[in-house]
Order: structure tokens, then C-alpha cells, then sequence
């Protein structure tokens, strides 16, 4: 009795900060790590919490617009912006080397509350160099980026993306260009993410889990 009584205990000790962590972000602040990766339907987004830099070897490319609100509102001081790849493998890609599938972090900047966003030289979207078949360190020219708002008094993300959206061109030539605006941002408070269903079923996958350790140990 006290044996199983112990080890009850003892999931339950590992099992709740673990769910604490995944609901409010845990990570250290700094440079994110280059092999996290987000999954396509954003339900580890959390992952991103706590960092606040992006660093590749690729090119670098230093962006600027204008960052609203889904009612047109400027954006305040207090968000992140995180600059995501596609997720896709570049063509060619050499079936040697193992390929982290998911949207890759390849840049972030801080709002600062004058309803636009300036990536600086040390959190400059990185796109991938010439050796794009073996190493996956930026955005791929010819693609799309994917974008993710982050309110950091409350950890949660939401829905972005360019007001009219942008790809990468062929040799990472930036995106940015003169007085084009297509590189401004729109932030959808109403697009939560991950989206409540994918919630639901994370947490009806974790309890699914947690009964049939327990049926099993019986």
C-alpha cells in the first residue's frame, strides 16, 4: 500500500510542473537553440517562450514596417515577433543528413511601442546559405515566412503575417525593399496558438496517457 501510494506520488511531483511549464514557458532567455523546431500545427509553440535572440550562419537581413492589431490598433510595447520558416526541406537536400522537420526560428525583434518593428543587426532574419542540401540554418530563398505574435505578460501567442505577405528571394536578397510596404505585420489576437482545439486534445492525449499507466501498473 505504501509502495503504490509512493509512486503515485511520485508521477504526480513530475507530472504537474512538467504541464505548468508547457502552459507558462520555462526557457532561459537568450539565443534559441538552432535544432528546436515548431510544429506545423503550432502545439509546441511554447517552446519559444523565454528567448528573445535568433542566431544562424546564414545571410542576414535587417526588416522594418508597421505592426498592428486585427482592428488596425498600433501595436503597444510588450510584444515579440517571431520570424519563422516554411518547414519544408530545400530542394535537393542531401538524404545523409537528417532534416529537423518543423518551422524553424530564423528571427525575432521586441516591439517598442511605437506601432512599428526594426529587426537589428543581432536578431536578423537568417536565410540559408549556398550549402542548403546539408545544413538547414535559416529561411530558404523562394519561400514564404511564417510569423507568430507573443505577448509576454501573459505567454501567449497569436496568429501573424504580413499584410500582404512575403517570400524570400533566390540568394536571400532582402525583403524588404525601399518604401514597399508588404513588409508590414498584422497581429490576430483572435487566432490563440495553438488554436483551443489542439489545446484539447493535448490535454485529452496527456489524461489518456496518465489511465493507462495507472490501468497497466494494476
Amino acid at each position: 500500500m505504501f509502495k503504490s501510494i509512493t509512486s503515485r506520488t511520485a508521477v504526480w511531483l513530475l507530472f504537474v510542473p512538467a504541464v505548468f511549464a508547457l502552459c507558462t514557458g520555462s526557457a532561459v532567455a537568450g539565443v534559441i537553440p538552432t535544432d528546436v523546431r515548431i510544429n506545423t500545427d503550432w502545439s509546441n509553440v511554447s517552446a519559444l517562450d523565454g528567448y528573445d535572440a535568433v542566431t544562424q550562419i546564414g545571410y542576414g537581413d535587417l526588416s522594418d514596417g508597421e505592426t498592428r492589431f486585427e482592428d488596425n490598433g498600433w501595436v503597444p510595447i510588450g510584444w515579440r515577433i517571431w520570424f519563422l520558416d516554411d518547414g519544408t526541406k530545400p530542394s535537393g537536400w542531401d538524404n545523409n543528413i537528417t532534416f529537423l522537420f518543423g518551422r524553424q526560428p530564423v528571427g525575432v525583434v521586441d516591439t517598442d511601442g511605437s506601432g512599428l518593428y526594426n529587426v537589428d543587426s543581432t536578431h536578423a532574419i537568417q536565410g540559408d546559405k549556398n550549402a542548403t542540401t546539408q545544413v538547414d540554418e535559416g529561411a530558404t530563398g523562394g519561400t514564404f515566412l511564417t510569423l507568430a505574435a507573443e505577448e509576454l505578460a501573459t505567454h501567449k501567442f497569436y496568429g501573424a503575417s504580413f499584410t500582404s505577405g512575403h517570400m524570400l528571394t533566390t540568394g536571400f536578397v532582402p525583403f524588404w525593399e525601399g518604401e514597399d510596404t508588404t513588409h508590414n505585420i498584422l497581429i490576430d489576437r483572435t487566432q490563440l496558438l495553438p488554436e483551443p482545439a489542439t489545446l484539447t486534445l493535448l490535454a485529452a492525449g496527456g489524461a489518456a496517457t496518465v489511465l493507462l499507466r495507472r490501468r497497466r501498473k494494476m
